[in-house]
């Protein structure tokens, strides 16, 4: 009996050891390592976007427009954090507040000054309903279909939804072209593409 393994640039053809001496929890190890690696192998020889090598030949395209990526992403804006870029959006705490509770008439309002984790949700008589425990939900349910890496973060005192952008599909995106290739060059991003 054989096994074949195809990946892209990788093959192999496992024959299990024969006799009687055969151990088979040792050979069913040996397959599951040389299966792992080939697959790990495979994911970081990835050929995304981001992760392809510079090609000496690309021919330039220009610059990105970051806001207006982002807004296709119906986020406010793109802002830069520890060396990455990101879109985000200031999260309307009373909207939060509804969706937490699904009721459509609450408010929010903060025991302390400069603390945006302190805030309660009210109902329009004044009784308190409760916090806003799954922040990250509703970024999650607000930009699901568009960014499934959305993480919901205090910046500036302020609740944000927020998500790394890959320069990659930013070239993809603004010059509807597949072959393409971001680099930063001189304090900002340009696209290339591939011949």
């Amino acid at each position: 009996m054989s096994n074949i393994f195809n990946f892209p640039d990788i093959k192999l053809k496992l024959i299990p050891p024969k006799g009687p001496k055969r151990n088979t929890a040792l050979w069913l190890l040996f397959v599951v390592v040389v299966v792992v690696a080939a697959i790990t192998t495979f994911a970081s020889n990835s050929t995304s976007p981001s992760n392809i090598p510079p090609s000496p030949k690309a021919i330039p395209l220009g610059g990105v427009d970051l806001a207006q990526y982002c807004k296709s992403l119906n986020y406010d804006t793109n802002d830069g954090e520890n060396n990455e870029e990101l879109c985000s959006s200031n999260i309307n705490l009373d909207e939060a507040c509804n969706w937490q509770y699904e009721r459509d008439n609450l408010h929010i309002t903060f025991n302390r000054d400069n603390d945006p984790e302190s805030g309660i949700c009210y109902d329009p008589q004044e009784n308190q309903i409760g916090g806003i425990s799954d922040m990250l939900g509703y970024c999650q349910r607000g930009f699901e279909n568009r960014s499934p890496d959305v993480k919901a973060k205090v910046v500036n005192g302020k609740w944000t939804c927020r998500t790394k952008i890959d320069m990659g599909l930013v070239c993809i995106w603004q010059y509807q072209k597949r072959a393409v290739e971001p680099r930063y060059e001189e304090g900002t991003w340009q696209c290339y593409e591939r011949e």
